[in-house]
Order: structure tokens, then sequence, then C-alpha cells
């Protein structure tokens, strides 16, 4: 009986992991999608090219 509780314990431990993980997929899918992070990569890049010493 308690080997059963622990495999269970295990398995909605495991089915909480990959729930976080498949959330986090579709925020970073939807992100690269709608072409925000493109945008803030282009943001970062141009800010870094700003500050960088001219010779």
């Amino acid at each position: 009986m308690l080997l059963k509780i622990k495999r269970m314990d295990l398995q909605l431990g495991w089915n909480e992991l990959e729930g976080k993980i498949k959330f986090w997929q579709r925020v970073a899918r939807s992100l690269r999608e709608s072409g925000i992070l493109e945008k803030a990569k282009e943001g970062i890049q141009s800010y870094l090219q700003k500050d960088t010493p001219k010779e």
C-alpha cells in the first residue's frame, strides 16, 4: 500500500513537471510567433552597438 502511494505521488509530481514545461513551451512559442522576441533582440543589439566606442 505504501509503495502504491509513493508511486502515485511520484506520478503526480511528474505530471506537474510536464505541465509546467508544456506551459513555458507554449509561452515561448507565442512570443516567438508574435515577433516580440525578435524586436527585443533588435533593441538589445541596437543598445549595445550604441554603447560601443568607435575608433
